[in-house]
């Protein structure tokens, strides 16, 4: 929205060539970060699994170990 609002600015002359150029680079920034996160969040979510599926393994041999 911001983007938008700014090209349009820019466009009837209120914005100078140099916010145009610091806004959009701000805005790449911001999605590389969201990406970014994004990909931390997935892994950390695979982790979860991946400790959840070693922990139920030792609990079971665990239990099988005491029978």
């Amino acid at each position: 929205m911001k983007g938008a609002l700014t090209r349009v600015l820019g466009a009837i002359g209120l914005v100078s060539a140099a916010r145009l150029q610091q806004s959009g680079d701000e805005s790449r920034k911001a999605a590389q970060r969201v990406k970014s996160l994004e990909d931390r969040v997935a892994k950390l979510l695979k982790d979860t699994e991946t400790w959840k599926q070693r922990h139920d393994e030792a609990a079971a041999s665990v239990r099988e170990w005491k029978q």
